[in-house]
């Protein structure tokens, strides 16, 4: 099993996309040590046309509903930074509303492993199924999602059967409400992600 690229972190909320450049990024953030105007700048083609910037290796994607900050090198350094940045930015905006945090991450299975609670879920079964219900010509894909409540969060564990290869998608959603604290919950990011990693391996087993 190994870690699909892109673990991210996101904040729902209302952002103001003006302020969350490169330059505020390096006036604010002293610590990342970088130059605002040596931060490249690209596009995020699609709706919207988001713009997107790179700092140590984390990659910000601000947009007016959410924050996405997401690992460009799958490393626990990494994972700090990104918690690191998520709480200095709410630190010093702390007047934009936020309603959700999201910790996010995904594996992909070997060809010799295999999803526990899918055992017996045939793609050609499915496939001959939906040809005589719906006249479908093919299944390529099955998708079941768990979602396990605990004190603080919510996890959201989505199995995606795959011909090709199979991925175990984890997701920590924090729900934020009046007393909530945001940077305890931003803070729990690596310790999550490390977590995720066990998890995973407890979802599967060889073939």
């Amino acid at each position: 099993m190994e870690t699909r690229a892109s673990t991210n972190l996101v904040l729902v909320g209302s952002w103001n996309v003006a302020i969350l450049t490169p330059q505020w990024i390096a006036h604010h953030l002293p610590w990342l040590k970088v130059d605002g105007k040596a931060i490249p700048v690209e596009v995020a083609l699609g709706i919207g046309q988001r713009l997107r910037f790179s700092v140590a290796d984390v990659l910000i994607q601000p947009s007016p509903n959410r924050l996405d900050l997401v690992a460009k090198t799958e490393a626990e350094a990494v994972y700090d930074t990104i918690a690191r940045i998520a709480s200095s930015i709410v630190e010093k905006l702390p007047h934009t509303p936020i309603t959700a945090v999201g910790h996010n991450v995904a594996f992909r299975l070997t060809a010799e492993e295999k999803i526990k609670k899918l055992q017996g879920v045939d793609l050609d079964d499915l496939q001959g199924f939906y040809r005589d219900v719906a006249g479908g010509s093919a299944v390529n894909q099955l998708q079941v999602k768990h979602a396990v409540d605990f004190s603080t969060y919510t996890l959201n564990i989505t199995y995606m059967l795959e011909r090709e290869q199979s991925v175990i998608d984890l997701n920590y959603h924090y729900v934020v409400g009046g007393g909530s604290d945001v940077r305890s919950m931003l803070s729990e990011f690596p310790k999550n992600i490390a977590s995720a990693g066990e998890i995973s391996q407890r979802l599967v087993e060889l073939r």
